[in-house]
């Protein structure tokens, strides 16, 4: 790996760990005192068996991945020609580069916008809107990335929808990271494949 790859790599898994840690503020303020138990329950869920959970993730995960890929050549949409689409493509291109995308970015992105976002607030809004303000906020987060490609926003923004919905009918975010996880490497292999 050269030195450039290795300092693409630490400021990504950078960003990550500002993620967690605004994720775990966000936590703290909102259940202090009572933050681990909150936090251990995002990874167990009462509902389902783990091997049921991770059957359910992978299996989501291929379906979603495949039809995004079939509606991307349908409508004949490529990824835009910009900054952070030809970083995303640069680190797609190396070895290395399917762990921040396969691992590191499920398992952020779901504990912040899955378990933090719609966890503290299960109880107080309705479902409705939470699954639509965090797929949206969800999909502002890509927005940068996809600039200018209305229809990877909303692809976007309907996988956000779909991963709230699954952490709320789970209650944990196992399926949701590996759906995310699984659906990245789909895309991902086919976006290496396409560069």
């Amino acid at each position: 790996m050269t030195y450039e790859e290795k300092q693409l790599q630490w400021a990504i898994w950078q960003g990550f760990f500002l993620l967690i840690l605004i994720g775990l503020g966000i936590v703290l303020i909102f259940r202090f005192g009572e933050m681990l138990p909150f936090l251990q329950s995002l990874f167990i869920s009462e509902k389902y068996s783990l091997p049921l959970q991770i059957m359910a993730g992978v299996t989501i995960g291929f379906l979603v991945g495949f039809l995004t890929l079939y509606l991307l050549k349908w409508t004949k949409t490529t990824l835009p020609e910009n900054e952070l689409a030809d970083l995303l493509r640069t680190i797609l291109s190396k070895p290395v580069g399917f762990v921040p995308v396969v691992i590191g970015a499920p398992l952020v992105e779901e504990f912040l916008f899955r378990g933090v976002l719609i966890g503290l607030f299960l109880d107080i809004l309705p479902i409705w809107i939470l699954l639509i303000v965090n797929a949206f906020l969800f999909m502002l987060v890509h927005v940068p990335q996809y600039k200018g490609m209305p229809i990877l926003h909303g692809i976007i923004f309907l996988v956000g929808l779909l991963l709230a919905y699954l952490f709320i009918i789970t209650g944990a975010l196992i399926v949701p990271i590996l759906v995310h996880a699984v659906y990245n490497l789909v895309v991902g292999i086919a976006m290496r494949k396409m560069a």
